[in-house]
C-alpha cells in the first residue's frame, strides 16, 4: 500500500494504527505506549534475559553493564529515560516517516527504513533498556 493509498484509508475512517500495521510483521508493529506489556512481564516471570546475558563476559550488551556498574543510580534513571525516548522517537519515525526522511529520498529507501532499519534500532534500543532496568532491579533488590 503506496502513501496516497494509506492517506485514503486514513482519511476514508481507518484509524492510523491499522494502516500502518497492514501486512507488518507482529513483531515490529505500532502500538500505543503500554499496549502488550502485561503479557510481557508475566511472559518473562520477572526473569531479564537480555540483563542476564549482558552480564556475562563477551555477551551482548556486556558493555554497557561495564558502562554503568560504576555510575550511581539517578545517572542510570536518566539514561533509562533518555532510551525510552529514543524508542518512542523511532516508533514516531514508522509512524511518520515522512517528518523524518529528506525531500529525494526514494519510497524504496523508506519502506527499508520503515520496514526494517528502525525496527531494527528499536529492538537494540529495548535490549539496551532491559539491560538498565536489570542494573537497577538488582540495585533495589540488594541482589
Amino acid at each position: 500500500m503506496g502513501s496516497a493509498e494509506r492517506a485514503r484509508a486514513v482519511m476514508g475512517g481507518r484509524s492510523v494504527q491499522s494502516v500502518v500495521n497492514d501486512g507488518r510483521d507482529p513483531l515490529y508493529r505500532l502500538a500505543r505506549v503500554g499496549d502488550g506489556a502485561a503479557h510481557a512481564l508475566v511472559g518473562h516471570a520477572g526473569v531479564n534475559r537480555a540483563y542476564e546475558a549482558a552480564k556475562q563476559p563477551g555477551g551482548d550488551h556486556h558493555g554497557l553493564v561495564q558502562r554503568y556498574a560504576g555510575e550511581g543510580t539517578r545517572q542510570v534513571e536518566k539514561a533509562l529515560r533518555s532510551l525510552d525516548k529514543r524508542i518512542a522517537v523511532h516508533h514516531d519515525k514508522i509512524a511518520n516517516p515522512a517528518k523524518y526522511v529528506s525531500f529525494g529520498t526514494t519510497s524504496k529507501e523508506v519502506w527499508y527504513l520503515v520496514n526494517s532499519f528502525w525496527p531494527k534500532e528499536i529492538k537494540t534500543l529495548a535490549a539496551d533498556s532491559e539491560v538498565l532496568r536489570g542494573i537497577l532491579a538488582e540495585r533495589t533488590n540488594g541482589q
